[in-house]
């Protein structure tokens, strides 16, 4: 199968090592390290994941050649009260021109045969290589033609996933995220497209609980090597031609700004935005969410359209906090 950008993310590879290093993913799991290779047993898969909420990193290699096939399965166990919101792509290193397959099923076994494989108890799957770094495939898995479909997050449950490479050897990282339910919805999702050719996104990351402290809003599909900052308001808008531009501005009322997170999409096209409950930003000042209250996000930032600098916004996302 074909890839449509061969080459590799040295600086993600290195950005993503170096999140590792800091201790922003709950975990990991190396085959490079201990306890080493993931098990290439369908009907037994590693569990890997069971309980806490945030981004998790699995490393692992395959090469599905008749001569030493290795093809790995993990488990993952989403806990109650909590979904499995994306699978990102954070690095791949393969032959060019060549991708893998990545199947989800749910239960603790893989039901299907290699060797024959047939989707029909598959939840889902996609084929992904490097043109994938940076994306979130788990929407995409979900439309597999003949496995059983899904959309939106995974819920509560043990899913096992199936990892597959017919051909040279190939190495990926994934970043499975646990997040919270009740972390929102997107709405005004009818923007004007980015120079990427679609409307920006925008998704809750965490919990929404005022405790806990630990909600993200990742903004995503945006240019690459671009300025942003989010913006938020108690009230939804719906307001066309913002700075004299046909942009659709989600927001009315009091608009706060996330000035000190102004961030630059880099080569992935997507920022993140620590959102601290306490001190949501207001143009007076700061303002501490209360429980029950729901708050209105978009993310601002700058775009090139037909060789002109302009500036574009996400659709917006509606989060209620929680105690």
């Amino acid at each position: 199968m074909k890839n449509r950008h061969p080459h590799l993310s040295l600086a993600l590879a290195l950005s993503c090592a170096t999140a590792f290093a800091q201790g922003q993913y709950t975990g990991t799991y190396n085959e490079s390290a201990p306890p080493h290779d993931l098990s290439n047993d369908r009907s037994a898969p590693t569990p890997i994941l069971t309980a806490l909420p945030g981004p998790y990193l699995v490393i692992a290699t395959q090469q599905g050649d008749a001569a030493g096939r290795d093809i790995d399965y993990f488990l993952v166990s989403v806990p109650t009260g909590f979904s499995l919101v994306s699978v990102r792509v954070r690095d791949y290193v393969g032959a060019p021109n060549d991708n893998a397959f990545l199947g989800v099923q749910a239960g603790p076994v893989i039901g299907v045969d290699p060797a024959a494989p047939n989707p029909a108890p598959l939840l889902g799957g996609a084929v992904y290589g490097a043109s994938d770094i940076g994306t979130d495939v788990l929407p995409r898995m979900g439309t597999l033609a003949g496995a059983i479909g899904f959309t939106g997050p995974l819920p509560a449950g043990q899913y096992s996933f199936w990892l597959n490479q017919t051909g040279a050897p190939s190495t990926v990282s994934l970043e499975l995220e646990i997040g919270a339910q009740g972390l929102g919805a997107a709405y005004c999702t009818d923007g004007q497209p980015n120079s990427t050719g679609v409307v920006g996104g925008l998704e809750a990351l965490g919990t929404p609980s005022i405790a806990a402290n630990d909600l993200r809003l990742r903004a995503f599909d945006l240019p690459q090597q671009a300025f942003g900052y989010l913006i938020d308001s108690r009230t939804a808008g719906y307001i066309l031609g913002v700075s004299s531009q046909m942009r659709l501005l989600c927001l009315s009322g009091d608009i706060g700004r996330y000035y000190a997170q102004v961030q630059s999409t880099g080569g992935t096209g997507e920022v993140t935005t620590l959102i601290d409950p306490l001190a949501l930003p207001q143009p007076n000042g700061v303002r501490a969410a209360l429980a029950g209250e729901t708050w209105h996000f978009q993310l601002w930032h700058r775009d090139v359209q037909f060789g002109a600098t302009t500036s574009n916004f996400t659709h917006g996302w509606a989060l209620t906090f929680q105690p």
